[in-house]
């Protein structure tokens, strides 16, 4: 009898949006841990060679539209300090069905119709789960609370 436990432990991604997030997260996860605790998310971008700025301006349109979307608790957008042509969001959002609506989310459409002018490839999107370690406080990002 052959174990399915490999294909459980590690699935196989579901297909990203053109804006590179999984369109419906609970494909990866049990329905019954769907929208349990916040999400959170890295998201690496590659502008083309010498294009950073043009790349971070584009991106830049993003964050104050993200910002009002129900269950956004961190959008931002950061620079590579050694290769300014590399660009990272930290995304925080309250369930998982949140980080849902945000991959259906209309402004995000701009990395499809202008995102290949100045981005070498689609943005890479990575959603974690904490391990925290340490003090709690400090080994999550899970729970902090935003500046006011």
């Amino acid at each position: 009898m052959v174990s399915n436990v490999c294909s459980l432990a590690n699935p196989p991604a579901p297909p990203r949006t053109a804006a590179g997030h999984y369109p419906d997260l609970r494909n990866r996860i049990g329905d019954e841990e769907a929208g349990m605790s916040e999400v959170v998310v890295v998201a690496h971008a590659r502008a083309k060679k010498g294009r950073g700025a043009e790349a971070a301006a584009l991106l830049m349109n993003l964050v104050g539209p993200t910002h009002g979307e129900e269950g956004c608790l961190l959008y931002a957008l950061h620079q590579d300090v050694a290769d300014p042509d590399h660009l990272v969001f930290v995304e925080r959002w309250s369930s998982r069905e949140a980080l849902d609506a945000h991959a259906g989310a209309p402004h995000l459409s701009l990395l499809r119709d202008v995102g290949p002018m100045v981005l070498d490839a689609p943005v890479e999107v990575f959603v974690l789960d904490p391990l925290p370690g340490g003090e709690p406080h400090l080994g999550t990002l899970e729970g902090i609370a935003p500046a006011a």
